[in-house]
Parts: structure tokens; sequence; C-alpha cells
């Protein structure tokens, strides 16, 4: 009995010491630090377009990028470096001009639209076209029949649609041909005081035009929102009446496929139906009665971003919070309207809006007049993770679960947040638990390793489907992380006899091995320079040292932070999108962080000698909040960063491994 008891009193040790990786995929809502392009302070991006090699063109207030001399115009490479062979020499030459939109034709000629009447030296009023190269195109002239362009679209045909105000002071919506000249088949009556902001085109034709303006046709009233048959005429089927005209505006119209479309800007009611500044519209104008935004009417919205999952990203001015959690002018929503919590962006961005863009991979750009996103500093322009998901997070509601598991029967028991309570027989006696994204569906995975055998054992939450890699040997300890980017967490073990790191890339399925580290050492993988790859890492308990090779360049790290028995437990705690370097003091109960986005270290006492360090973020605010598991008695204790208030909940018993514990 005695020689039992001491079994599983060692294995209950050599879990806790050696289970559960520290990173997942990257954080939905964390800013990609691999994009930082530099704009001078007070500058500002107001347009993006993408190309279809990844380049990125930008637009707006500055007149340098990166050092190099750009005036209003600048073309980036994917790495958000500044690509030399793309120039508007001069810019927009007038002190009180701007772009408002950019739009990229087949051929990679780029439309210009906004307020000015010269740009890159040729005389253009409010529309122009550049070249590949950035120089104004000759063969595209469209006079003066703007004094602004808000917005435009270009037709299949290579005809473009543009709104703003004409040359009359009036709003006005006018299509043009190719070489910029005004298209006669399309009817150009349609004027009103005000201004029309936004446009996009229907699958059939019909063009929708949103802004401030008023129309009453055939004794109907049409105000902010209306729809133009293909030949500029009033469509008379699609009848909507917002807020007094005085009071509202509409500035980004997104049509999707099946007919809906999603409209934003700075109004309370569609049709006399409660909608604050966000709203979806059926086919013929009317409220979907299914999507519910949950903003409160003090935003304008002025980005608007769709995902192919239905989520949608929105982003302007005048909000700081949305259903109560805190989210910065940027946020986003679930397919009903109901607030994202899974993406977390902390403070949020720190300014103004005006420009969201999704690229290939799935990033998120973000335009606007701010100097910060989550107090990282970032002028004009950053960039987003928008795939990932939240550590320890199994039901995906964006906030950590509190969950263990049970050597003894080899069943994980989760308190889902949202879901409740979860049981799931996954593994047996020996082996250690590795949770993480490894199918990329936002929820984490029940995954074990098996030293015994060196064999992995996945259950894929997408799906049900399980899995099995012989990956590994005695010895090893489960190091997983995302070390390729692609929002998946990769197989992943530190052999510690060797030194060294060993993975299977989701991505390509290629193996990697990387030799880091000393006799000793322990892996604490994660993505400590905010470039959305897990880095290769250790902690030397000996010294109390962290040894860091940083993926975004290559560079070496090391810190001294931490003494010899000291338990590392690195995490995003100031939620800035980077892993801190923090460790556990089990002979105090004290913790000690390191705050990566300003460097400040952070001391508190939470726990006594005995408890299980469990961080993770737990209250959906972006984050980690420090949490112990006590086995003695059962409970979790947490700290919510949000209010800084206790939290205890009884889980679990003597013998169990929390899911969230770092070693």
């Amino acid at each position: 009995m005695k020689n039992q008891i001491r079994f599983k009193t060692t294995l209950w040790l050599v879990m806790i010491l050696c289970c559960s990786s520290l990173v997942m995929a990257a954080t939905p809502g964390h800013l990609d630090a691999s994009l930082n392009t530099v704009l001078a302070p007070n500058d500002g991006v107001s347009a993006i377009v993408l190309q279809a090699d990844g380049r990125v063109v930008i637009a707006g207030r500055f007149a340098q990028a990166d050092g190099l001399v750009r005036h209003h115009f600048a073309r980036l490479n994917a790495n958000g470096s500044v690509d030399a062979s793309f120039n508007v020499p001069g810019g927009l030459n007038e002190i009180n001009s701007g772009v408002r939109v950019l739009k990229l034709q087949a051929d990679q000629k780029i439309i210009v639209g906004g307020i000015f009447t010269t740009i890159g030296g040729a005389t253009r009023q409010a529309l122009a076209r550049l070249n590949p190269n950035g120089s104004v195109d000759p063969s595209f002239n469209a006079g003066d029949i703007f004094n602004v362009v808000s917005d435009l679209v270009i037709q299949a045909d290579g005809k473009l649609v543009a709104v703003g105000v004409g040359a009359d002071g009036q709003a006005k919506v006018a299509r043009l041909n190719a070489d910029g000249s005004v298209d006669s088949s399309f009817f150009q009556g349609l004027t009103s005081f005000g201004t029309f902001q936004a446009v996009a085109l229907q699958a059939d034709g019909k063009i929708l035009v949103g802004g401030v303006f008023f129309y009453n046709v055939n004794g109907t009233n049409y105000n902010s929102l209306a729809r133009l048959n293909a030949n500029g005429s009033f469509d008379e089927s699609f009848t909507i009446k917002t807020t007094s005209i005085f009071q509202t505006f509409v500035t980004k119209i997104f049509p999707q496929p099946d007919g809906r479309l999603f409209v934003s800007g700075d109004f309370e009611t569609i049709n006399n139906i409660e909608r604050h500044s966000f709203a979806r519209l059926n086919q013929d104008g009317s409220v979907d009665a299914s999507f519910v935004p949950q903003t409160t009417g003090a935003e304008i919205i002025l980005g608007l971003a769709v995902q192919s999952n239905g989520r949608v990203i929105i982003g302007g001015v005048n909000f700081s919070a949305v259903a109560g959690f805190p989210r910065g002018n940027l946020a986003r929503l679930l397919p009903d309207g109901s607030l994202d919590t899974s993406f977390k962006n902390g403070t949020g961005v720190g300014g103004r809006v005006d420009a969201l863009v999704l690229r290939a991979n799935g990033k998120l750009l973000i335009g606007g007049e701010f100097a910060d996103y989550n107090r990282t500093p970032r002028t004009g322009l950053a960039q987003i993770n928008t795939s990932g998901a939240t550590a320890y997070d199994s039901d995906n509601d964006g906030l950590a679960d509190v969950a263990v598991f049970r050597p003894t029967n080899g069943t994980w028991y989760a308190a889902q947040s949202a879901a409740g309570f979860r049981a799931t027989q996954f593994g047996a006696s020996g082996d250690l638990i590795a949770p993480g994204d490894y199918d990329g569906d936002g929820h984490m995975d029940t995954a074990v390793f098996r030293p015994s055998t060196g064999y992995w054992y996945l259950l894929n939450s997408s799906n049900g489907s399980f899995r099995s890699a012989q990956f590994g040997q005695a010895g090893d300890v489960p190091a997983t992380g995302d070390y390729d980017g692609d929002g998946k967490t990769d197989i992943a073990l530190y052999r510690q006899s060797t030194n060294t790191f060993y993975l299977l890339q989701s991505s390509d399925n290629s193996f990697r091995f990387q030799q880091w580290g000393a006799s000793g050492d322990l892996p604490v993988a994660g993505d400590y320079d905010g470039d959305s790859k897990a880095d290769f890492a250790i902690f030397r308990p000996a010294s109390g040292a962290f040894y860091l090779l940083l993926s975004a360049d290559g560079s070496v790290r090391g810190q001294q932070f931490g003494q010899s028995g000291d338990r590392p437990v690195a995490g995003d705690y100031d939620g800035d999108g980077k892993t801190d370097l923090a460790v556990y003091r089990p002979s105090t109960g004290e913790w000690y962080i390191l705050n990566s986005a300003d460097n400040s270290v952070r001391g508190l006492a939470w726990g006594t000698n005995g408890d299980v360090p469990s961080a993770g973020d737990y209250d959906g605010d972006g984050y980690w909040d420090v949490a112990i598991f006590r086995p003695s008695t059962g409970a979790f204790y947490l700290l919510r960063s949000t209010d800084n208030a206790l939290s205890a909940q009884p889980f679990g018993t003597l013998g169990d491994v929390p899911v969230a514990s770092a070693y």
C-alpha cells in the first residue's frame, strides 16, 4: 500500500512538472507585431487596398514611411516594409486634401478618390488613376464633375460608380467609363443636399448608396440609404427610413452573397426598429431580426470587415466598450450580432479607425488616426490576428475554463464558462496532457502524449475525429505551440537529454528541430516577440533565467528573472499580444511578472506552498489572470484582472492535474 501511494504521488508530481504547454495559436484580437510600418507622430492612414501579390497600398496623411519620403501614398511589402518601386511624387499638394478611397483594377492600376485638385504633379479633381508604379495615368481624367469622392466601386465591365459631392455642392452619384468620361447611359439627375458617403454593388447589378441625403420619389421619402437600378434610376421596391436626416448618416454598405446587407454609420433606428449604428437588412430593406448587434448608439462605425465564417469586425470612433466588455473603437460580432468575446483587443485602438481590410491570410489591417493599439505604439496602421484560440478555452467563448485531468481514470473534467460541465475520457495513466487548438477551430482540443510509446493522441473539437501520431520517446516533454503561424497548434516536444526541440508543422507537415538549452532546462514556448509564432524558449531552474530564440528575427534574448526553485508561468498578463516572462515561487506563494509592454515588474502574493499555478484569461478581458489550483481542497482560486476580485471555485480533487498548469 505504501508503495502504491508513493507511486501515485510521484506520478502526480511528474504530471505537474511536465504537462501542458503554455501556448496555443495566436489569440484573435491581439496585435501582430511582425508588421510595424513606422509613420511620424500624428500621421494617419485613411484608405487601404490589397494587391493579389500580398503587397498593400496605403494612403493618408503622412510624408514618410519607415524613414523614406512618401507623400500621402506608399506601397508596402507583405512584411510591412516600404516598396521602393512605388511612389507618387509630391502626393497631394493641397493642405486640406485627403484620400477617402482606393480601389484596384484588374490591370493593377489604382483608382484614387478623395479631396484634391492635384496628385503626383498632375491636375486631377477628386478622382485619379495611378499606374502600378505610382505615376498618374494620363489616359484617365474625370474632369471636374466631383468636388469630393467619398467612395467608389468598379463594375465587372471596367466602368466605375463614384459617389460624393458634385461640382455644384450637392450629393452626387455618377458612372464613369474606363477613361474617366461620364457614362451617358447612367441617369445623372439625382442630386440632393448633403453627400453620398458609401456605394456598393449587388450581384444583380443594382447599386446601393448611403450617406447624408434626402429624396422624394413619387411621394416616398428616401434618406441616408437607397438602392438604384443598374441604369441609375431609383429602385422604389427598396424603402427604408432611418432616424431624422439631420441626426443620421450611413458610412459603409456591405452586401452579402444571400442578398442581405450590412450597413454602418451613425443612427439609432431603421424602419422604426432600434439599431445603433450597425444593422443587417433583408433584400427589401427591412431589418433582419435575426441579427441584433450589441452596440449602444454612442459609436460611429466607419470601418467594416466581414469574415468568411460570418463574424463581423467593426471599427470607428466614440466607443470604448461593447456589451460591457472593453473594446476601444474595434470589436468583432458573432453571426447573430452579439459580441464575440474570443476577439480580445484589451484597450483597443487609441484613436479613430477609418479602414478595415482582411488579408488573404485572415489577418486584419487597421488604418486610421491613432497612436497605439492596446498600449503598444502603432501610428495609423496596425495588423491584428483574427484566428486562433484563447488558451485553455474548450467552448470557444473567449474565456479560459477551469479544468483538470485525472490520471487515475484518464478523464478530463471541465467547468466550461459557456457550455457547463463536461467530462471526456481520453488518456491513460502515465500520459502527459498537451491541450491546444490542433484543428484551428478556436476550441481547445483534448490531447495527450504517451512517453512509454512516443505516441500522441488527439481528439479534434471541430468534428470529434480522433488521430494519432508517433513522435517522441520516453523522457520527452510536450512543448506545443503555433510555430509556423498558421493558426493551429503544432505537435512539438522538448528532449531534455539532448536539449532539443522537435516539432511537426501543421501547415505542411514538415519536420523541424532546434537545439536550445542545457541539462535541466524546461521548455517555455511562447510568442515573446508578437509575430504570431511560438518562439523556442527555455527556463533554467538552477539559475532562474529565461533564454529565448525569437522567430521574428532569429535574435537571442537572455533574461535573469527568478531564482532557483521558481516555476515558470509565462503568459500574456498585460494584454499586448506578447508572452510575458513570469515565475511562481512555491515556497512563498508569490508571483513575479515582467510586463513586455513597458518592462515593468509586478509582484503579488497568490497561493501557498503546495498550490499549483494555473494562469489563464478566465474573465475574457484579454489579460491573463493569476490563478492557482489547491490540490489539498480541490479548488481553484482566481484573481480576475478586470476588477482584482477573488473568484473561488471548488473543482477537482487531490491527484488531479490542472489543465492550465505550466508544467
